[in-house]
């Protein structure tokens, strides 16, 4: 998931919808911190893991969240 810290990639520099949702060149991108990751994933999941890292596979460094869910019981 974008992280909120991935200024390379959109998190900042460009027009916002609505807080952490920004328009990046005509394509709407959502951020997410740790808390916001939380909420999404608060009613009907349990979290398995989270891990927030920068990725070194693009021209430029991408901070993003990695996080593994499943279907509460």
């Amino acid at each position: 998931m974008n992280s909120t810290e991935d200024h390379n990639f959109g998190a900042s520099g460009h027009p916002e919808i609505e807080p952490n949702f920004f328009m990046v060149n005509g394509q709407a991108k959502r951020f997410f911190d740790e808390a916001s990751v939380a909420e999404l994933f608060a009613n009907g999941w349990r979290q398995l893991s989270l891990e927030h890292f920068v990725s070194r596979k693009y021209m430029k460094p991408k901070a993003l969240w990695e996080v593994a869910v499943e279907r509460a019981a």
